[in-house]
């Protein structure tokens, strides 16, 4: 329609303005493409509009509540550009020399069932059709606790998705096992017969049928979520003996006859005619029985320069992410990980997400157990607050991030997502003036990968143009180099969310949850397992070791629409990432007035203003008391000619000098408590496409290099269980922590560990971990042996605790379940003897502090020494030992300590550590002694990890270095780095002194 409408008058209801506003109506009306467009999306509007241009009604509230709604249209068809109905289409884009815009009048119309509508047809089909159909199991039905639980579906706009349990009989899972692979109902239910020949037919007939009621069974009839058409796939479906049934096979096949019709259509009032048509006859309870997209007739080409411009500005909006460094909340479910399997555990993705056997979902997921953390205001929170205020007080909107301010706000080293999306729109008063260069990028949305826009619309694009995509799509990076692309599908929560999640089949590997398979799949969801390192996390595929990389191309509302296991599945390979997303202003955004935020010729967020209630009169006030304080905010807020209302893409262009306008904001402010303003391009500004609102979004690939593939990933990985724990008192491990301040740890390990184990019959092999987090306490594990049971063990340790604690040494004591780490450090006897390490490991730490505290040496210079010693055996030799620490070690930081740098010489005495000054007391020939037994326990570990290839040794000495670091020191990252650059610099000096002495 037009994009200039004729005024009217809303702010009275009398016959007069009633009058008026049939008259606005009708003329409104008298556009063909819009009223069809009105007829689409709201056929109750349009009911009321018909029967006020017949006379029917005549009632002036109600003539001007439907005016009100008829300008909020016209309004959202003119300045809106987000894809709806008959309103708004979509077209490719073209990347050109110059720019293009050109429209057509033959745009493409395409119809489906509305979601919910379709999903009452099946339902019916399913009902009347069962058993001559095949069925597969579900595969996100999960058991537990006995029972077989299962998130369904809410089928209807009126509930709400449910947990579904059952219990979890011989009969339950038979059905599962059986139905694996799909098998027909029939085939099921005898086999089921077979298999419980007991049991009465009738039975195990109902079984089937509530299972698939429930959900635990999926039907072939229900197209899965890479399937455009879903009627099209119901009606293949149909088994062949069915297709005479009026009731199941005629209504569908109807319905898709008046759809083929709406994409014949190539004139307005055909096209109008169909759409009337197909809605009719489709329509149930359903307001909206259609959901209706455009193929535009249009050319539309932007030149390098913007395209260019719109990399900056992703860029840009990655560096100042509110959080560079990935999701908080990821970070602590990353951690929670580490802390229950440790650094390389490959973990069944089904046992980790068990909030009972495993740790569950992420925070702010569905069921999760964990809160979200407390937001905090942060540096970057005082620094845009600050900006905001100090912009608006100066009497300007406009924040231009030159290079100083751009790099106060923003994080400099940040780890990009392998592909982004950018939406946006350009303002450009002609197309010459856009190649020339003078026009502004205006951004409008950052979606998380390519394809979460514009999935949903492929399947308007012809085969060759979907060719293209999905070529672009197969050559996307990954965060991990080799990691396979695969494409998630499955239905979300709600079936009316299935209108948008639609995304034809676009990458050849697939994973489908919840829905019928493809028969493509090379992961299946059973295959995948979670790994981590110390700064992410990864999916593997348990059966290769491969990385999994998957992409979720829609843009589904993933707190509460998306199911938790697919939000798991497509956000756990980039969470530690920088949060791509739209500008956030953080705590500022409660400010009432925010300036504009530019970079160069982006804006990366418009001005905004929030007008609430308490700033204008009541509703019961008169129109000239209400604009007369209206006038005076305009003013003092220096509000634009035309401003967006409304929040995200839920919004319409409005002018503030048009009455008519006017009074939408006030039934904004009425209606809602709150109205949102956004400064907007004017017509003029969007000449270069002939005045039109768009969105333009590109897919955006980083250059940086994939990372490695973790360590431990092989062709078959070995699997972390839960049943490799030890639980407490059913095993031969004490695991208990004990928590005081960090100033008692080296007491209580030096002097009172003595009288702890001096009671024993035979002292224990035994290790510690100093830990600060949530609270500072030491971890002992004790290995028992036949000597000295479980309850004896705890009872001697509890008695030890009590007299600390008199002693005021302890505060309290806790046991605990051991994990050992064998992702981390490997699996059976190689665990074992990696456990002998950290025990002997565990003398080496307590001597070398008794040495420092007789003798006065510095605990950093025996620290390095003893890291020396242990690359040094680790390698299987001295030289091996320096290459590795060279190798590994970084050589930047701060100056090193010389007195602690002649201490580790001394120590070492011309690179031979334990030959001289460790000689010269007791407790240095204790050290020594200490070092002799470990060197004897890592030489059996290094020699059990060749053996078996179960971990890489380099990563396995990393963690055994950082381990003695915090035995023999503490948890401090300087002092850690400080201690591995003098084993560096001292292993760097002997190789010199050995080179010199044999030239």
């Amino acid at each position: 329609m037009s994009r200039s409408q004729p005024p009217v008058a809303l702010r009275r209801t009398d016959a007069n303005a009633a009058a008026s506003q049939r008259d606005w109506i009708a003329s409104i009306w008298a556009c063909q493409d819009f009223s069809a467009a009105i007829e689409i999306a709201s056929p109750a509007l349009t009911t009321r509009i018909n029967a006020i241009l017949t006379g029917t009604v005549s009632d002036s509230r109600q003539v001007r509540r439907a005016a009100l709604a008829l300008l909020r249209y016209a309004l959202r068809a003119s300045t809106r550009a987000t894809p709806f109905g008959l309103f708004a289409g979509v077209a490719p884009l073209g990347f050109t020399d110059e720019a293009v815009a050109r429209m057509g009048a033959a745009h493409q119309v395409m119809a489906r069932v509305e979601a919910v509508q379709l999903e009452q047809l099946i339902w019916e089909c399913e009902r009347e059709l069962f058993p001559r159909f095949r069925v597969v199991a579900n595969n996100l039905a999960r058991v537990q606790a006995g029972r077989l639980s299962l998130l369904s579906i809410a089928r209807t706009s009126d509930c709400e998705p449910r947990e579904v349990t059952l219990r979890h009989t011989a009969a339950v899972e038979a059905v599962r096992q059986l139905a694996q692979t799909p098998v027909s109902c029939e085939e099921l239910i005898a086999a089921l017969a077979r298999r419980f020949p007991w049991a009465a037919g009738a039975k195990i007939t109902a079984l089937v049928r509530t299972l698939m009621d429930q959900g635990v069974l999926l039907s072939q009839l229900r197209a899965p979520m890479s399937q455009p058409d879903p009627l099209r796939h119901l009606l293949d479906a149909l088994p062949d003996q069915a297709k005479g049934e009026p009731a199941a096979f005629a209504t569908a096949r109807q319905m898709r006859s008046h759809l083929d019709a709406v994409s014949e259509a190539r004139q307005v009032s055909t096209c109008r005619t169909a759409l009337r048509s197909a809605a009719e006859h489709v329509r149930t309870r359903q307001s909206n029985p259609l959901a209706v997209d455009m193929r535009l007739d249009a050319r539309v080409g932007i030149p390098a320069s913007v395209v260019n411009e719109a990399e900056k500005a992703a860029v840009a909006l990655l560096r100042l992410s509110r959080f560079p460094n990935g999701s908080p909340s990821w970070a602590d479910y990353r951690d929670v990980f580490l802390e229950r399997y440790g650094i390389g555990a490959i973990v069944p993705l089904g046992e980790l997400l068990d909030p009972v056997a495993g740790v569950g979902f992420p925070a702010g997921f569905r069921d999760s157990l964990y809160a979200r953390s407390s937001p905090s205001l942060t540096d970057r929170d005082r620094s845009l607050i600050a900006l905001a205020h100090r912009t608006v007080c100066e009497g300007q909107l406009d924040v231009d991030l030159n290079t100083d301010d751009l790099a106060g706000l923003a994080a400099e080293d940040v780890v990009p997502a392998p592909h982004v999306g950018l939406a946006f729109h350009v303002r450009a008063r002609s197309r010459e003036d856009m190649n020339a260069g003078r026009y502004v990028l205006g951004v409008d949305g950052a979606a998380r990968s390519v394809g979460t826009t514009e999935g949903r619309f492929l399947h308007l694009l012809d085969p060759a143009e979907r060719e293209r995509i999905a070529t672009t799509w197969n050559e996307l990076p990954t965060m991990i180099e080799g990691a396979q692309r695969v494409q998630l599908s499955g239905p979300p929560l709600y079936a009316s969310t299935c209108n948008v999640a639609r995304v034809p089949r676009m990458l050849p590997d697939h994973i489908s949850l919840s829905e019928w398979p493809t028969g493509e799949e090379p992961a299946r969801l059973e295959d995948l397992a979670v790994s981590a390192e110390i700064d992410r996390m990864f999916l593997v595929n348990r059966l290769n070791g491969r990385v999994v990389e998957p992409l979720l191309p829609n843009a589904v509302e993933p707190t509460t629409r998306m199911h938790p296991t697919q939000r798991f599945l497509a956000e756990l390979p980039r969470a530690h990432t920088s949060t791509y997303a739209t500008f956030d202003w953080g705590a500022a955004a409660a400010l009432p007035v925010l300036p504009r935020l530019r970079l160069g010729r982006s804006i990366l967020s418009p001005a905004r203003w929030r007008i609430e209630p308490a700033q204008l009169p009541g509703h019961r006030s008169s129109w000239s008391e209400w604009i007369q304080h209206w006038d005076e905010i305009r003013k003092r807020l220096q509000l634009p000619d035309q401003v967006y209302l409304g929040n995200s893409d839920i919004r319409v262009r409005i002018d503030l000098n048009d009455e008519a306008h006017l009074v939408l904001l006030r039934t904004e402010i009425d209606r809602k408590g709150t109205a949102v303003l956004r400064e907007a391009p004017t017509e003029a500004d969007l000449g270069w496409i002939n005045g039109r609102a768009h969105e333009i979004t590109i897919p955006l690939a980083t250059d940086t290099s994939p990372k490695p593939p973790p360590r431990g990933t092989t062709e078959a990985p070995r699997l972390s269980r839960s049943t490799e724990e030890h639980i407490p008192g059913a095993s031969s491990w004490l695991y208990a922590k004990i928590y005081t301040h960090p100033s008692r740890f080296n007491e209580l390990l030096t002097t009172d560990t003595d009288k702890l184990f001096s009671s024993w019959p035979t002292s224990p092999s035994w290790w510690f971990l100093r830990y600060l987090d949530p609270r500072p306490h030491l971890r002992l594990r004790i290995r028992l042996d036949e000597s000295t049971s479980y309850g004896q063990a705890v009872e001697r340790l509890g008695t030890w605790a009590a007299a600390m604690r008199t002693r005021g040494l302890i505060r309290d004591l806790t046991l605990d379940t051991y994990r050992p780490e064998t992702g981390r450090y490997g699996y059976g006897e190689v665990m074992s003897a990696a456990e002998d390490v950290f025990a002997t490991d565990t003398t080496v730490a307590l001597t070398q502090i008794r040495h420092a505290q007789v003798t006065g040496t510095s605990h950093e210079a025996l620290c390095a020494a003893s890291l020396i010693e242990m690359a040094e055996v680790f390698t299987a030799s001295g030289e091996d030992g320096t290459t590795w620490l060279l190798d590994h070690v970084n050589r930047s930081g701060a100056p090193l300590n010389r007195v602690h740098a002649a201490e580790l010489d001394n120590l070492r005495n011309d690179g031979v550590p334990g030959d001289g000054p460790l000689d010269e007391s007791e407790s240095g020939q204790a050290v020594m002694a200490a070092w002799q037994r470990r060197r004897g326990a890592l030489t059996a570990y290094r020699r059990a990890l060749l053996e078996t290839h179960q971990a890489p040794s380099n990563a396995v000495l990393s963690s055994l270095l950082h381990l003695h670091h915090i035995r023999a020191i503490g948890i401090d990252t300087d002092s850690e780095r400080a201690c591995l650059r003098l084993a560096r610099n001292a292993a760097l000096s002997s190789r010199a002194r050995h080179h010199r002495s044999h030239a």
